[in-house]
C-alpha cells in the first residue's frame, strides 16, 4: 500500500514539475517572439529610410537597403516558427516582398509611405499579441510587454520616420512644405512617447530591482538626451530649410544610434520577463 501511495506521489510531482516546465517553455516562447517581431520591424524601417535615402541622391545607400532586405527576409522566415503563438505576420509576408522589388521603380514618398502602412501593421499585431497573450501572465510581464509594443516600438518608429525622411532631405539639400508637415508631426510623437517611456520604465525598474540592471536610470537619460539633441538638429537644421549642408549619411546614423539606444530598454524589459520565468 505505501509503494502504491509513494508511486501515486511521485507520478503527481512528474506532473506538476513537466507542466511547469512546459509553461515556461511557452513563456520564453513569447518573450522569443516579440523579440523577433521588432527585428522585422527594425529591419523594415531601415529599408524604408535607406530607400528613401538613395532616391533622394545618396547613391552609397543602395548597398545596405539590400543588407537590410535580406534582414526582412530573414525575420519573416524566423517568425514562422511561431505560427502556433501568433501567425498574422504571414499575411505581411507576400506584401513585403512585392513593396521591395518595386520600391525603386515608383516615387520615393510612395514607397516611403507604403513601407510605413506595413511598419503600422506590424506595431498592431505587437498590440494584439500583448493585449490576448500576455493578459493572464505576472503584473511584470504584462507591464513589461506592454512597455515594449505599445511605447518602446511605437517610438523608434517614429525617430525612424524622422531619420528615413529627413535623410532623404539631406541628401536632396531642401525640404518641401509637405515634408515640413510630416516630419514635425513625427517629432511631436516622439516627445510625447518620450514623455511617457521615462517615468513608466522607472517604475518597473524600481519595483523589479531583482530583474532589472542598476544602470536602467542612466539609459533612460542617454535616450532622453539623445532625442532632445536629434529632434533639436532636426528642427533647426533640416525642417522649412533650403541649401541643407548636414551629411546625409550622419545624419541617418545618429537616428540609428538613438533607436539603438531604445532598444537596449526593449531588451532590458525582454531579458526582465525571462529572469522572471527562469527564477
Amino acid at each position: 500500500m505505501k509503494q502504491v501511495i509513494l508511486a501515486s506521489l511521485l507520478l503527481v510531482l512528474n506532473l506538476s514539475a513537466f507542466s511547469l516546465f512546459g509553461n515556461s517553455e511557452q513563456e520564453l516562447k513569447k518573450v522569443d517572439y516579440m523579440n523577433e517581431l521588432k527585428n522585422l520591424i527594425v529591419a523594415t524601417q531601415k529599408t524604408r529610410g535607406l530607400t528613401n535615402n538613395y532616391m533622394n541622391g545618396n547613391v552609397v545607400a543602395m548597398l545596405l537597403v539590400h543588407s537590410e532586405r535580406k534582414e526582412m527576409k530573414k525575420s519573416l522566415h524566423a517568425l514562422k516558427k511561431f505560427s502556433d503563438l501568433d501567425n498574422s505576420t504571414l499575411i505581411l509576408e507576400p506584401k513585403l516582398l512585392k513593396l521591395n522589388k518595386i520600391a525603386f521603380k515608383q516615387d520615393s514618398h510612395k514607397s516611403f509611405s507604403q513601407y510605413t502602412a506595413l511598419i503600422a501593421k506590424m506595431l498592431v499585431i505587437g498590440d494584439a499579441f500583448v493585449l490576448n497573450k500576455m493578459k493572464n501572465n505576472s503584473d511584470l510581464a504584462k507591464n513589461a510587454s506592454r512597455m515594449m509594443m505599445n511605447n518602446i516600438l511605437p517610438f523608434t518608429e517614429n525617430i525612424g520616420k524622422i531619420r528615413g525622411l529627413g535623410s532623404g532631405i539631406v541628401a536632396r539639400t531642401y525640404s518641401t512644405k509637405a515634408e515640413d508637415k510630416q516630419l514635425q508631426g513625427f517629432v511631436n510623437a516622439v516627445e510625447h512617447l518620450n514623455e511617457k517611456e521615462a517615468p513608466n520604465m522607472k517604475v518597473l525598474a524600481f519595483k523589479y530591482p531583482q530583474f532589472y540592471s542598476k544602470n536602467i536610470p542612466d539609459k533612460i537619460e542617454y535616450v532622453s538626451k539623445d532625442t532632445r539633441k536629434f529632434i533639436a538638429l532636426t528642427q533647426q537644421k533640416v525642417i522649412a530649410q533650403k541649401d541643407i549642408k548636414l551629411n546625409t549619411n550622419m545624419y541617418f546614423n545618429q537616428g540609428t544610434d538613438l533607436i539603438s539606444k531604445a532598444l537596449e530598454l526593449f531588451d532590458a524589459n525582454a531579458n526582465a520577463m525571462k529572469k522572471e520565468i527562469q527564477n
